[in-house]
């Protein structure tokens, strides 16, 4: 089973607005994503100040995105586990949902933890035939 801290490092939400959005993500993973990719998570909170749990993936909430045109993104922590980076503030400047760019790094980590699956489409093929 997969462990990934929800971890609030951000001054422009609340613990308690982040915490609100975890019980909902939890859902979208166990209702949606499971079913259909096979991989199980289980998400905890990490308020402000506190420390993620050794071994965990994580997924920081952070204010300001340091790339440019990035609302968030994952990558990988030096010791090889997934990390996801959202940028509540970045998505607040251009009227945009953190919930949204959230949940979409949390399933794109969960689908390609270590960044390296790709899909080509043939040309011209509808959207999704691959």
């Amino acid at each position: 089973m997969i462990h990934i801290d929800i971890i609030n490092a951000s001054t422009v939400l609340s613990d308690t607005v982040i915490a609100a959005a975890v019980p909902a993500l939890q859902t979208q993973i166990n209702r949606d994503f499971y079913p259909a990719w096979g991989v199980k998570a289980n998400l905890f909170f990490v308020p402000k100040g506190h420390k993620p749990a050794k071994g965990h993936w994580w997924m920081a909430i952070l204010d300001n995105s340091d790339v440019a045109g990035a609302l968030g993104y994952h990558d990988l922590t030096s010791e090889g586990l997934p990390i996801g980076k959202v940028f509540a503030g970045t998505d607040m400047q251009y009227g945009l949902s953190w919930t949204v760019t959230l949940s979409h790094e949390l399933v794109e980590m969960l689908a390609d933890p270590t960044i390296n699956l790709a899909a080509q489409q043939a040309p011209g093929a509808p959207p999704g035939a691959l």
